[in-house]
């Protein structure tokens, strides 16, 4: 059973459009580039689109805030 990635990529987007929470996820070893739905999802909230950019600790960090 494959696994879908589509329902974080709605919640994601409905939470930035509708409520203005800003999301900036880093991948520092590559782990979202292993997997291509998810690398799809999480595309146009990934801080650097290049998962070699930084290659420091072995972690993806989330983080996220409110605008007003």
């Amino acid at each position: 059973m494959p696994i879908s990635f589509e329902k974080i990529g709605q919640s994601l987007h409905y939470l930035s459009e509708v409520h203005g929470v800003q999301f900036c996820i880093k991948d520092f070893c590559g782990f979202v580039a292993i997997n291509k739905q998810l690398d799809e999802t999480l595309r146009p909230f990934l801080a650097h689109t290049n998962p070699f950019c930084m290659l420091n600790p072995p972690f993806v960090i989330f983080s996220c805030s409110l605008t007003s």
